[in-house]
């Protein structure tokens, strides 16, 4: 089955309200989003309750809209055609981006306000975001400084949090902390574009680990 879909300049996917209807899709509220960045797939769950990560699906007039943007840059796609279609394979909705249906790494993109979830993002200065959810395990005002190191197997960066100085300084703001990071990426040979620009992390006392694969 197939879904006539479109993509606004806003980076908001858009599908009629009738077309979802026919797809018994009408009656959900929710949709997580998942992305294989080698073949160029989104792929889409939809939900009538919240889950974790999920989207809100909002409801425009005669149209439902998705939060795509964030998605798209996750697998390198700047200006995707206007039109397009969402394909039915089993138990997901796709847009074939690079023309094929197959995937095998469809990595969660998670909603950055999304509850209960912490995660951090690199913003086009290189600057390195953390969440609201960081902030509950790892109180940044207080470990003011952090040490960063890479394992390149696992290709993840480990950032450990210190109250003394430590090699970057950590500054809070309102709900959310900021490390400039742009030095420490270029140093283990990474480009702006080749990082996920939101990324789900793992938290254990005042370690912070997120993966770059």
């Amino acid at each position: 089955m197939r879904i006539r879909a479109s993509i606004d300049g806003r980076g908001y996917l858009t599908v009629e309200n009738t077309l979802l209807k026919d797809a018994n899709l009408h009656h959900n509220k929710f949709v997580q989003i998942f992305a294989d960045k080698k073949s160029k797939v989104i792929a889409f769950k939809f939900y009538k309750k919240e889950e974790v990560g999920s989207f809100a699906l909002v409801k425009q007039g005669k149209n439902t809209l998705i939060f795509v943007k964030g998605a798209l840059k996750s697998i390198a796609i700047a200006k995707p055609n206007s039109k397009m279609q969402l394909i039915k394979k089993d138990e997901w909705w796709v847009l074939a981006l690079g023309g094929t249906l197959d995937f095998d790494n469809l990595v969660h993109f998670p909603c950055r306000s999304t509850r209960n979830i912490p995660m951090v993002s690199i913003n086009k200065r290189g600057t390195l975001i953390l969440n609201k959810s960081c902030l509950e395990y790892i109180d940044t005002s207080v470990y003011q400084s952090v040490n960063a190191s890479f394992n390149s197997e696992k290709q993840k960066f480990i950032l450990e949090f210190f109250e003394e100085e430590g090699f970057l300084s950590v500054r809070t703001i309102g709900s959310h902390a900021e490390i400039s990071f742009m030095g420490t990426l270029s140093s283990f040979g990474f480009k702006m574009s080749s990082i996920t620009q939101r990324i789900k992390c793992e938290i254990s006392k005042n370690i912070l680990v997120f993966s770059v694969k």
